[in-house]
C-alpha cells in the first residue's frame, strides 16, 4: 500500500474533515482570496487545521483505501491501526511525524499534540489552476499619459517597430539581433494584466460577500462539530453489493406431468366418494335420531297412560282399604307383600286376583310408610293363622297384621 498521507491528501480535496481513527482528525476551512502587502492576489483555498479529538472511526478513510488497493474494508482499518501506532511511537520519544504535502506533528510540553501546516496544495476545487497574481507598478506623467521607455529598431535607432524592446540602442548598434515587435504590444499586455488584476479583485470582493466570515476551529468548536457531523454523515461506509441476475428455465417432464395428473384425478375421485359416504352417514344418523325420537314419544305416551291408570288405581284401592278397615274392627290380614309405592302395591292386587285370590285388598298404611297387600282378611288371629299354611304350602311367605302384641 501506499504512504498513509496520500490516502489523506485525496480526501481533502474531496471533503471538509478526513477523521484518522485513534489519532485525530484534519478540519479545512474556507480562506477568501488576499491582497497581500507586495500587491499579489492569491486566490480562495482551504485552511487546514488539526483537532485531536475526532478520534472515533467514521469509516471514510478505511473505505477509500480499500477502493483504491482493492483491498477488504478489514485490512484497510489493519493497515491504519498499525500507522497510527508507529506514530504515536515516535512522538512519544520526542520525535516529529511528517506527513508530505500536508504538514508536521510534534508533541507538547502537556504532551498533546501540535500540527503545523507545511501544505502548499490548495484543496479547494473551486479554485483548481488559479495561483498568485503579482501586479506591476505603472509609471505616469503629470497628464496622466504612461510614459513608455523610447524603442528603437535596428536601423536608425528611431522610434517604431523593435525586434526586442529589452535592446538599448548601443546594444543595437553593436548589431545584436532584435526580433521585432509591434510598439502597441506592449501597452496591450500591460492592459491585460491590469484588467486581470481588476477582474480577480472583484472576484475576490464578491467571494467575500458570499463568505463574509472564516469559521476557526479554535474560536467555535459547536461550528466544527456540526461541520465535522455533516462530513461524517457522507462518508459513512455502505457496501454497495449488487447481485448478478440469474434467470431458471425449467423444462416440464411429460411422464411427471402424466403421473401427477393421475394423482389429482385419484384424489378427486376419493374426495368424491368421501362426500357420498359422509351423505349416507348423515341420512343414516338422521333417520336413527327421527327413530329415537318417535320411541321416545311412544314410551312418553305409554308412561302417560301408565301414571293415569296407576292414579285411578290408587283411588279404588284407598276407597277399599277405607272399606276394609271399617268392614270389621280389628280385623286380621294375611300380609302378600310392603311397598314403598302406591302404584306398585295395586299392581301386586291384579297380580294375586289373576292367580285366583279374589280377595286381595290393600290393607293401608304401616307406621313405617309401606303400602300393605293382603291375600284376605279374617275377623280373628286365628282364623288367619289356620290359613296361613295354605299359603305357604304354595311356597309363598307371609305373615300376620297386625303383629301380635
Amino acid at each position: 500500500m501506499k504512504n498513509l498521507d496520500t490516502y489523506i491528501e485525496d480526501l481533502l480535496f474531496k471533503h471538509q474533515c478526513v477523521i484518522i481513527p485513534e489519532f485525530g482528525a484534519f478540519v479545512s476551512n474556507r480562506k477568501a482570496a488576499e491582497l497581500a502587502a507586495d500587491k499579489s492576489f492569491s486566490p480562495p483555498q482551504k485552511e487546514l487545521t488539526f483537532n485531536a479529538r475526532l478520534t472515533y472511526n467514521d469509516g471514510l478513510l478505511a473505505k477509500h483505501i480499500s477502493e483504491v488497493e482493492r483491498s477488504s474494508y478489514e485490512e484497510a482499518q489493519g493497515y491504519i491501526k498499525s500507522i497510527v501506532t508507529t506514530w504515536k511511537q515516535e512522538l512519544s520519544l520526542g520525535k516529529e511525524v511528517r506527513l508530505a504535502n500536508i504538514g508536521k506533528f510534534t508533541k507538547g510540553t502537556d504532551n498533546n499534540i501540535i500540527f503545523t501546516s507545511l501544505s502548499k496544495e490548495n484543496y479547494l476545487t473551486d479554485s483548481f489552476g488559479m495561483s498568485s497574481v503579482a501586479t506591476k507598478e505603472i509609471n505616469k506623467n503629470e497628464t496622466g499619459v504612461e510614459i513608455a521607455n523610447p524603442i528603437y529598431n535596428d536601423q536608425n535607432n528611431k522610434p517604431g517597430l523593435v525586434e526586442n524592446p529589452s535592446v538599448t540602442p548601443e546594444e543595437a548598434a553593436a548589431g545584436k539581433p532584435k526580433p521585432k515587435m509591434p510598439i502597441p504590444i506592449k501597452y496591450a499586455a500591460v492592459a491585460i494584466v491590469g484588467l486581470s488584476a481588476i477582474g480577480f479583485a472583484i472576484y475576490s470582493f464578491l467571494n467575500n460577500q458570499e463568505n463574509p466570515t472564516v469559521v476557526e476551529v479554535q474560536a467555535d468548536p459547536a461550528k466544527v462539530e456540526e461541520l465535522v457531523n455533516e462530513e461524517v454523515a457522507k462518508a459513512t461506509y455502505v457496501p454497495d453489493i449488487q447481485l448478478a441476475a440469474t434467470s431458471i428455465q425449467v423444462s416440464k417432464d411429460p411422464a411427471l406431468v402424466k403421473k401427477r395428473n393421475e394423482e389429482k384425478k385419484r384424489a378427486e375421485k376419493e374426495a368424491a366418494l368421501a362426500a357420498k359416504e359422509a351423505e349416507k352417514e348423515a341420512a343414516l344418523a338422521a333417520k336413527e335420531a327421527e327413530k329415537k325420537a318417535a320411541l321416545a314419544a311412544k314410551e312418553a305416551e305409554k308412561a302417560a297412560k301408565q301414571n293415569t291408570a296407576s292414579t285411578s288405581t290408587s283411588n279404588t284401592g284407598s276407597s277399599n282399604s277405607g272399606r276394609s278397615g271399617t268392614k270389621a274392627s280389628g280385623n286380621f290380614f294375611l300380609i302378600a307383600g310392603a311397598f314403598s309405592s302406591e302404584s306398585n302395591a295395586h299392581n301386586r292386587i291384579k297380580q294375586l286376583k289373576k292367580e285366583g285370590y279374589n280377595n286381595a285388598t290393600m290393607v293401608g298404611q304401616n307406621e313405617k310408610g309401606y303400602y300393605l297387600v293382603a291375600y284376605k282378611s279374617f275377623g280373628s288371629r286365628s282364623q288367619a293363622e289356620s290359613y296361613m299354611p295354605e299359603i305357604k304350602s304354595k311356597g309363598l311367605s307371609t305373615w300376620i297384621y297386625p303383629p301380635a302384641k
